[in-house]
């Protein structure tokens, strides 16, 4: 085997083993979504790192609740300020395509609309924060309100 060869899988493999960092460490993260006073079943829950990073993400159950997920499910997500946005919404009218490719709905409209309002979507904007540490409960609550 030639040098350059054998020098070309080296730096390969350097660059291979370089790149396979561990992902940031996780700590358990929850807690529920109330809409005025109610538990919101089926709302998407992101919450996005202000320092960058994976963002966590989950899905509310019937009572509101939520466990967040960032690499693995239940990890919970990155420690530090966390921006977050919730959505949830709801489609009417929709119908599967006839052959299945086409995207054709045969005349019919798809209508979306948000079940909370929109204002809570985007985690730039929505206003809701939360600070994710490590050794604490890191529960939180989300009162949302349609006022």
């Amino acid at each position: 085997m030639s040098g350059r060869l054998l020098g070309l899988r080296w730096a390969l493999l350097l660059l291979a083993v370089a790149g396979c960092g561990k992902p940031p460490r996780t700590v358990p993260v929850g807690g529920v979504v109330m809409l005025d006073g109610k538990p919101v079943a089926g709302a998407a829950v992101l919450f996005s790192p202000v320092a960058g990073g994976v963002p966590g993400r989950a899905t509310t159950a019937a009572d509101g609740a939520f466990t967040l997920s960032t690499f693995d499910v239940g990890d919970g997500a990155i420690v530090g300020l966390h921006r977050v946005g919730i959505t949830k919404m709801d489609s009417k009218g929709f119908v599967s395509t006839q052959d299945g490719l086409s995207g054709k709905l045969d005349g019919r409209t798809i209508q979306i609309r948000s079940m909370i309002p929109e204002r809570y979507m985007n985690p730039g904007t929505s206003g809701l924060e939360a600070t994710v540490e490590r050794g604490a409960a890191n529960r939180f609550e989300f009162a949302l309100t349609t006022e």
